[in-house]
């Protein structure tokens, strides 16, 4: 046994202390970021700014479109001067075609004369739709 070198083992740590300096300097355990730890670059980042701008713009093009529908003729209309005891309810018999709504009629003479009820002064003029 001349040849065999001694095993020298290490002395044991009897000081706490010192062991805490080494466990501050262990690496923390990697926390994982975004997909599965995985970052983006800058270059990254552009390409995904690029892809939503892309997807995003179309749908902001349409948005401030209007989409206008065929242009009506013009209404051919007659002034009424309004007296005593008139009410647009009654105007609104006159002018309705067979079948219409009345509802609908006196919220199409309201509309037409920016009105906003059904009361009506003695006096006022409006205007009625002329019945063909």
């Amino acid at each position: 046994m001349d040849n065999c070198f001694p095993i020298q083992r290490p002395a044991p740590v009897r000081n706490v202390a010192r062991l805490a300096p080494s466990a501050a300097r262990r690496p923390e355990p990697r926390q994982a970021r975004g997909l599965r730890g995985l970052q983006l670059t800058g270059r990254g980042r552009a390409v995904v700014a690029g892809l939503a701008l892309m997807i995003a713009a179309p749908a902001i093009g349409l948005s401030g479109q209007a989409f206008a529908d065929t242009p009506s003729r013009p209404l051919p209309v007659e002034t009424v001067t309004v007296t005593e005891g008139d009410a647009l309810w009654a105007f609104a018999r006159q002018v309705a075609l067979p079948g219409e709504d009345l509802r609908q009629v006196v919220e199409h003479l309201q509309l037409i004369n920016q009105m906003d009820g059904v009361a009506l002064i003695p006096g006022q003029r409006i205007l009625l739709p002329i019945v063909p």
